[in-house]
């Protein structure tokens, strides 16, 4: 972990920190997705193997958040505290998760289950990774030989390096929204629409619940380009809100379920509704117009100080900094030091790091479980 930067562009850091977590362990595929910080809900990739795209899409579309072993699913490993589990078909060797969760189902209501969706036979750890206790990703890594479950001892391992992929993600996330947070609370809107298939309106999508489009409004075009993690592919937001949405039995749906996206262009806010047919999501996609920039009052900043944080949050340098504010690169530097103490860190990373979480991930009470 130690060879890490979190200064790699995200989807790099994403893809080298499932590299090394893999070298250790080994597996035959993994995805790897950031959280909704209210709903703990999938918003988007992060990385994925390369074999992994038509498996991905069978489980996006067929089991996320309707399997029926509710200790395996990712929004209920989220919200209840777990690190990194073994989901296998014999529910005795289900490593790290809690005895009192696996009498939700008996061994054979499990073994049955296991199969019916077609789970990985070599089994499969699942991790939720955190920042300061708040879900943050999650990954999904499997095995297909049947021959070659995962151990105690693998799932003993990805719960210790849990924490510290967490905070390494965590820092790398917030590295990739600085240029979505403002410097001051004007800003000029949702950014560079380039980054978005060139949207930057509202969209609005009728979607059937296999990912057929029956409508799109030209912006809800533009947006389903914008947010797929691949080249063509129907974005993850979508497959989240939509298996959110129909996860509740029919008459028992609620008005809208919604997740956030937060792009370097801006947040993206993803809406799902019954259209009033069967199986048919009525989907509206918003740009979110970034807030501006809170500074924890705890940290008791000077005026002259807040300054420097929000450049800072920019991205800018010492120097630019300087020449900024028309004060001596020393006098930054100095201002710093206090910054840093005040705010428990120890660099500039650590210091957006901490803003993001802050801005992005404050405290909430769990969500209500879903059905």
């Amino acid at each position: 972990m130690a060879l890490l930067d979190s200064r790699q562009p995200l989807p790099v850091l994403a893809e080298r920190i499932a590299a090394i977590l893999g070298d250790a362990i080994g597996w035959d595929g993994y995805r790897l997705f950031q959280l909704d910080a209210g709903t703990q809900f999938i918003n988007r990739l992060l990385a994925a193997s390369d074999n992994d795209a038509s498996a991905r899409l069978e489980w996006l579309r067929e089991v996320y958040l309707t399997m029926p072993i509710p200790y395996a699913e990712l929004t209920e490993l989220a919200r209840n505290g777990a690190r990194s589990v073994a989901l296998q078909e014999r529910q005795d060797q289900c490593w790290g998760i809690d005895r009192s969760r696996l009498v939700q189902l008996d061994a054979g209501a499990h073994y049955r289950s296991y199969h019916e969706f077609q789970s990985p036979l070599g089994g499969a750890i699942l991790s939720i990774f955190r920042a300061d206790g708040n879900p943050i990703a999650a990954m999904q890594a499997y095995r297909r030989d049947p021959g070659r479950p995962f151990r105690g001892s693998e799932v003993a391992f990805m719960q210790q390096v849990n924490p510290i992929v967490g905070q390494v993600l965590a820092v790398g996330i917030a590295n990739s929204l600085r240029q979505a947070m403002p410097a001051s609370p004007v800003d000029s809107g949702i950014g560079d629409a380039s980054a978005t298939g060139g949207a930057t309106g509202s969209g609005v999508l009728l979607v059937e619940r296999g990912g057929a489009i029956r409508y799109a409004s030209p912006l809800g075009r533009r947006w389903l380009e914008g947010l797929a993690d691949d080249a063509g592919a129907f974005p993850t937001a979508i497959w989240s809100a939509l298996a959110a949405l129909h996860a509740h039995p029919e008459g028992e749906r609620p008005v809208s379920v919604g997740l956030t996206v937060p792009l370097a262009s801006g947040s993206v806010r993803v809406e799902a509704s019954p259209s009033g047919e069967d199986d048919v999501a009525a989907v509206v996609i918003v740009p979110e117009r970034p807030a501006a920039m809170v500074i924890p009052a705890e940290w008791t900043l000077t005026r002259q100080e807040g300054q420097i944080v929000r450049l800072l949050a920019t991205g800018g340098t010492n120097r630019e900094l300087a020449d900024r504010l028309n004060i001596g690169e020393h006098t930054v530097e100095w201002h710093l030091r206090r910054v840093y103490d005040k705010a428990g860190v120890r660099s500039r990373q650590q210091l957006v790091a901490a803003l993001f979480r802050h801005a992005h991930l404050p405290r909430f009470e769990p969500a209500p479980a879903l059905g």
